[in-house]
C-alpha cells in the first residue's frame, strides 16, 4: 500500500516491510456532521465515541484526568493534564481506578458504560464504504455541535496502536482498501450495465453486427 497524507501515523513505519504499488491510500482528514442512529440510541456522556477500522466499530471512552491549578494569586481552578483512551470496560474500570481522586466532572455510572461497549460494538461496513475510507471517528456529543465525524483521523491521537500495533493496522488497511476498490468497481460496471439495458441494449449483441446482417 502507497500513502499519499499530509499527516504522519503510528502504522506508517511498517511501509518498510513492503508496498503494493496498486492500492494507494489516499489519507485527507475530512470533518463532518452526521447523523447515528437515533437521538434516544445514542450515549449522554460526552466521553462516549467511536472508531472506526475497517469494517469494525471499537467502542472507546475517554478518561479524563484533572490537577488543581493556580488560575491567579485568588482562585483555583482544574486543568486537564492527561487522559487515557478506554476500549474496553475492564480497561475502563483499571483506569477509572488508578486516577479515582483525579477524575472530575464524570458521573457516568458503571453499568451505563459497560452497556455502551457491549452495544456499540459491532461490524459494519455502511460508514467505510460510504465515505469511501477505512478509517473513521464519531463523537457522541462534541464541544463543536457543527461537525462529529472524521475521515481519515490520526489514530495516534486516540492511542488505538494499543488495539492493533503498527504491522498489523498497515496490513487490514491494506487489504480492507483492496476489497473496498473491487467492490466499488462492481458496483459502477453493474450501473452501467443496468444502465445499458434499460434503454433497450442487449450487451451481448447490440454493439457488434449480427452474422447475418449483410
Amino acid at each position: 500500500m502507497r500513502l499519499r497524507s499530509d499527516f504522519h501515523d503510528y502504522y506508517d513505519r511498517a511501509i518498510g516491510y513492503g508496498i503494493d504499488s496498486k492500492v494507494v491510500y489516499e489519507r485527507k482528514t475530512r470533518h463532518l456532521k452526521i447523523a447515528m442512529r437515533s437521538d434516544i440510541d445514542i450515549p449522554t456522556n460526552g466521553n462516549c465515541e467511536l472508531i472506526g477500522f475497517c469494517g469494525q466499530v471499537h467502542p472507546l471512552y475517554r478518561i479524563k484526568k484533572y490537577e488543581r491549578v493556580a488560575a491567579d494569586n485568588r482562585c483555583w481552578s482544574y486543568a486537564v493534564v492527561d487522559q487515557y483512551f478506554a476500549y474496553t470496560f475492564e480497561d475502563y474500570q483499571t483506569q477509572r481506578k488508578e486516577w479515582e481522586k483525579n477524575i472530575m466532572f464524570d458521573t457516568a455510572r458503571e453499568q451505563t458504560v459497560k452497556r455502551f461497549f457491549h452495544e456499540w460494538s459491532f461490524d459494519t461496513d455502511r460508514l467505510f464504504h460510504e465515505y469511501a475510507t477505512p478509517i473513521w471517528a464519531f463523537n457522541f456529543r462534541p464541544w463543536n455541535d457543527e461537525t462529529n465525524f472524521v475521515v481519515d483521523p490520526p489514530l495516534k491521537e486516540y492511542e488505538f496502536e494499543r488495539v492493533k500495533d503498527a504491522n498489523s493496522a498497515f496490513q487490514e488497511i491494506s487489504v480492507y482498501l483492496a476489497n473496498i476498490l473491487i467492490e466499488q468497481k462492481e458496483v459502477i460496471e453493474l450501473s452501467d450495465s443496468y444502465r445499458v439495458q434499460k434503454s433497450g441494449f442487449d450487451l451481448k449483441t447490440s454493439f457488434r453486427r449480427a452474422k447475418n446482417d449483410s
